[in-house]
């Protein structure tokens, strides 16, 4: 099963980009890691840490209710929009239990910060 769900996404990257996946993941972590984008990431840091020179201050802390209101509409928003290419290819359930899983395993704060700050 997996490896006809393998071959017909690289059967699908393949025809879609016009070239191997490989080459396709090179180039985009060359684009990802060239001068002009590490310029912009530290632009867009500074920006969001010091606000017009200014030291940003701390959001407000948002109590449980809050936090599980946004958890739930975040959740909501992935389900109802999944790419049509990726229903068409795996079947729309199979997409939205994978999306629903990929959700839950992203609530998780120690993974979270495990894969900022040590990479997949």
């Amino acid at each position: 099963m997996f490896s006809f769900l393998r071959r017909t996404l690289i059967v699908f990257v393949k025809l879609t980009f016009g070239m191997s996946i490989n080459r396709q993941i090179l180039d985009t972590a060359e684009w990802l890691f060239s001068e002009s984008m590490l310029i912009w990431y530290v632009h867009l840091f500074r920006d969001s840490i010091w606000v017009d020179g200014k030291l940003a201050e701390s959001a407000p802390s948002r109590s449980a209710e809050e936090k599980q209101a946004s958890r739930t509409a975040a959740r909501e928003k992935i389900l109802t929009n999944i790419p049509e290419a990726l229903s068409n290819l795996v079947g729309l359930q199979n997409a939205q239990q994978g999306a629903a899983k990929v959700f839950e395993v992203l609530q998780e704060t120690l993974l979270n910060k495990h894969l900022f700050y040590v990479g997949p």
